[in-house]
């Protein structure tokens, strides 16, 4: 789950300029990551599992999902 949602922090920052309303996105990121961290405090969940892939789902998007660039005639994948 935070492996996900720190994947969607990094397409929201990479495509920033982008979005519509990126400022609600990001609002709304922080308190998913809150919600799930404060889950994570409860008996029985490990908060460090949850943490480990949050940073493992940020390095992974930065590794391997690329940087989608608009342009007229498409959609063009690149790597900055």
């Amino acid at each position: 789950l935070l492996g996900l949602l720190g994947m969607k922090y990094v397409n929201l920052f990479m495509s920033w300029s982008e979005e519509k309303n990126p400022c609600c996105q990001l609002t709304n990121l922080l308190f998913d990551t809150i919600l799930a961290l404060a889950i994570g405090t409860t008996p029985y969940v490990d908060n460090f599992a949850h943490v480990g892939g949050f940073v493992f789902g940020l390095l992974a998007s930065f590794l391997f999902v690329p940087f989608v660039k608009y342009r007229r005639l498409g959609l063009v994948a690149a790597r900055k």
